[in-house]
């Protein structure tokens, strides 16, 4: 067993960490272990730096902020993972230099000047990130060494950014962007003016990047035969164009929605509708950002109450999350027949794991409009 498949189940669940370290699999592969650190406010040092040929180590579940460099692998460092730290308020959030196959996934890096930067690196893969509200959000830069080339880059959320992505000098090419979500960046993409050809797509029907300015800059784009693919390439410049663009941001994970209750009665009271979320096998509710949750894409859930439980009793854990009842009555009553005795609505609730991914679930309620409004009615809250 190789580095790369004595990690590959590390992904989903951190616990398999410690069971893998327990049965003595991965002891001659991971050479440095950091778990559960909490580092910050020391902006002189570089906190985490592995050295030159620093190979098969593990940085995992620590939170690293406002210093000049968080994590940083310098020259010839090979075959690490940097998987599920928060990475804030640094100069630099995590800084690869020179180094080749390392995986870099499932961290949350917010607020950084540099949120990842690959300084003359090859063949390493970045995914799984929620990279927001970086300067840049993701560089790759050269150094004396060269450029940084043949680098996959996929299903990041990258969101919120002045640059999505820094690309400025031509040493840097044929680097593979795919299944990203670039949503509200300032710029999306910053090339410089010789820019290289990278790649922006996994081809068809794979497909490309979710690009937030698309229907603005396409507005008369159509669907390629149900694929959830844009007809019209999105054009970086003349050497960077995503030929597949997707409809939807990658990916959108169908969820189970049940919702509480089921027939809304305008004319009774209460404070809240409550909402049970299951998401499919590999994934975990455990892992969604209650903070992301809205309702239509309107109404957002309470940050409390919140639960873990059955509530179909299918075996399978669910999220409990709550939202304001008032809220979404008047949300309702604004597209409504009040006239109608009985009104089927569906709602949809979407929202965001913590590594970016997306996910949609909808569920039908009734509601019941008919003599159930009267004139200066209030509702309470």
């Amino acid at each position: 067993m190789d580095f790369h498949q004595a990690v590959v189940e590390l992904h989903e669940n951190i616990e398999e960490i410690k069971r893998q370290l327990k049965l003595k699999r991965l002891r001659k592969y991971l050479k440095l272990i950091l778990i559960g650190f909490l580092i910050g406010r020391d902006s002189d040092k570089r906190i985490f730096e592995l050295t030159a040929n620093s190979s098969h180590n593990l940085i995992s579940r620590n939170r690293v902020s406002d210093n000049e460099f968080g994590i940083t692998l310098v020259s010839s460092s090979n075959e690490n993972l940097i998987f599920r730290n928060d990475i804030t308020n640094n100069t630099n959030g995590i800084r690869l230099s020179g180094g080749s196959s390392n995986k870099v996934s499932g961290n949350i890096i917010a607020a950084n000047h540099v949120g990842i930067g690959l300084v003359a690196c090859s063949g390493n893969y970045i995914t799984r990130n929620d990279v927001a509200n970086n300067t840049v959000g993701i560089q790759l830069t050269k150094s004396v060494q060269g450029g940084s080339l043949d680098n996959y880059i996929s299903e990041n959320s990258i969101e919120n950014n002045q640059y999505g992505i820094s690309l400025l000098y031509y040493e840097s090419y044929n680097n593979m962007f795919y299944h990203n979500n670039f949503v509200d960046n300032v710029d999306q993409i910053l090339l410089g003016h010789n820019s290289s050809f990278n790649i922006w797509d996994n081809g068809y029907p794979s497909g490309g990047n979710y690009w937030s300015d698309y229907e603005e800059r396409y507005p008369n784009a159509e669907e390629i035969d149900e694929s959830g693919i844009w007809n019209t390439p999105y054009v970086i410049d003349e050497n960077n164009t995503d030929y597949y663009p997707l409809m939807k941001p990658w990916p959108w994970v169908s969820a189970s929605v049940n919702i509480n209750p089921d027939t809304l009665n305008l004319k009774s009271r209460g404070r809240w509708i409550t909402a049970y979320i299951e998401l499919p096998k590999g994934y975990d509710v455990k892992d969604i950002n209650v903070s992301s949750i809205a309702l239509n894409n309107t109404i957002l859930a309470e940050m409390r109450p919140t639960g873990f439980g059955d509530e179909d009793g299918d075996g399978i854990t669910n999220l409990m999350v709550k939202f304001d009842r008032g809220d979404l009555i008047e949300y309702m009553l604004s597209s409504m027949d009040k006239t109608e005795k009985f009104i089927t609505i569906t709602l949809t609730i979407t929202g965001k794991l913590n590594d970016g991914t997306m996910f949609e679930g909808s569920n039908t309620i009734t509601v019941m409009p008919k003599n159930g409004i009267r004139a200066g009615y209030k509702f309470t809250k």
